[in-house]
């Protein structure tokens, strides 16, 4: 790796001195294939039109669109989390989701520190009435992203459905917190409050 580096600096300054028809070719070679190489090091988002054309085909919800684009950048090399999450978020849009889950899945597992994969992932299992998972999940989108009132709404959910609504009201008043506005979470704790009434 330091030679083939070393040849690529060679090249650089053949060419910049006009002198490149002197360089050796077995020069040239290594430093080609270095660069060649090393190209998918580069982030798709930024040298690839493809991952952001997915993107705009799921907005529209042109969902089997975006499939096929991000599952083409797969089969390239392109196994990097957020064409894994925008093929997941295309397939739960089609109510796919075991697909969906697959695909968030490898996205955390690339990246675990993706609040959005691991929310969405959650989301799954809440479905799919998978509470522990999806408890799993929620807690770990709240790591480092203490701000997002979405989290804390369906830990709320869980500890409701668990029937621990001291909990339950906990963690739909640290939604509340973050934003006041939210008429869900304000049903939310009136429901609590009247089945905590019923339970004594």
């Amino acid at each position: 790796a330091m030679f083939a580096g070393l040849a690529v600096w060679i090249i650089f300054k053949k060419i910049m001195s006009r002198n490149f028809k002197r360089l050796p070719l077995y020069v040239i070679i290594v430093g080609l294939v270095f660069i060649f190489s090393n190209v998918k090091a580069i982030p798709a988002d930024t040298c690839t039109p493809m991952y952001n054309l997915s993107v705009i085909y799921e907005k529209k919800g042109q969902y089997d669109k975006a499939i096929e684009i991000s599952k083409d950048l797969l089969k390239q090399g392109w196994k990097l989390p957020m064409v894994h999450f925008n093929l997941g978020v295309c397939y739960y849009q089609k109510n796919m989701k075991t697909e969906a889950a697959v695909e968030f899945k490898e996205a955390v597992k690339l990246n675990p520190d993706d609040k959005d994969s691991h929310f969405n992932l959650g989301m799954v299992y809440y479905e799919k009435k998978d509470y522990n998972a999806a408890f799993a999940e929620f807690k770990s989108a709240l790591r480092g992203n203490e701000k997002d009132t979405a989290p804390y709404y369906w830990l709320g959910k869980i500890y409701q459905q668990r029937r621990d609504f001291d909990s339950a009201l906990l963690s739909y008043n640290e939604a509340l917190k973050i934003n006041p506005e939210v008429i869900e979470v304000k049903k939310a704790i009136e429901e609590v409050k009247n089945l905590q009434k019923g339970k004594r």
